[in-house]
């Protein structure tokens, strides 16, 4: 797998003031090292915690479980069962979203992020089934991703998924909006968040 590229990640980490989160083509405990000593302040994992479980395990015991992140991308079947898909969607597992979420928390990760391949980019909202499925069986923070379109999606996905944070692309790229309208929108709604000044 093609590695992060470092000098980037390092250059970039120098000018955002925010929890900086990297990943893709993590599969060893030395990327974890390059990628903290580089500006990272998380690292991110999901084919490689899936094919090798024990990552997540050496990692958040050698870095600590704050900075382990498990991302994992899922599909909804036809027959309605839920299945968890790494290799950039490509190739499908037999694990459960919500039982793997339990298993890398069981591990030692430390956040998890979740993305539903069916409404990614389709700003049609987030799958808010799953995602409170999740959030409801985990201690840790949830992060929930795919389909945010509208500010509203935004609340829906802390209001009813119970997610701990909500991640969008599209909606920032291709729309008119920026975080600052967006946490203001989700502030309005009721939901308890930092508005910054």
């Amino acid at each position: 797998a093609r590695k992060p590229n470092l000098d980037i990640i390092r250059k970039s980490s120098e000018e955002i003031f925010m929890p900086f989160t990297v990943g893709g083509g993590v599969d060893r405990i030395e990327d974890f090292k390059e990628l903290l000593s580089n500006g990272a302040d998380k690292v991110s994992i999901n084919t490689a915690a899936v094919r090798n479980p024990e990552l997540i395990t050496e990692s958040s015991e050698k870095y600590g479980s704050q900075c382990v992140v498990v991302s994992m991308d899922y599909k909804r079947e036809i027959k309605g069962d839920y299945f968890v898909w790494i290799n950039c969607g490509r190739e499908r597992t037999n694990l459960n979203p919500v039982d793997w979420a339990v298993k890398s928390e069981e591990l030692g990760a430390g956040e998890i992020l979740i993305t539903s391949i069916d409404r990614d980019g389709t700003c049609e909202g987030l799958d808010l089934e799953i995602t409170r499925k999740i959030s409801e069986a985990v201690s840790i923070p949830v992060i929930s991703s795919g389909g945010c379109g509208f500010a509203r999606h935004f609340s829906e996905g802390f209001l009813i998924g119970k997610a701990d944070a909500v991640s969008a692309g599209t909606f920032f790229c291709f729309k008119d909006q920026n975080p600052m309208q967006t946490r203001s929108h989700i502030k309005n709604a009721g939901v308890l968040i930092r508005i910054h000044t």
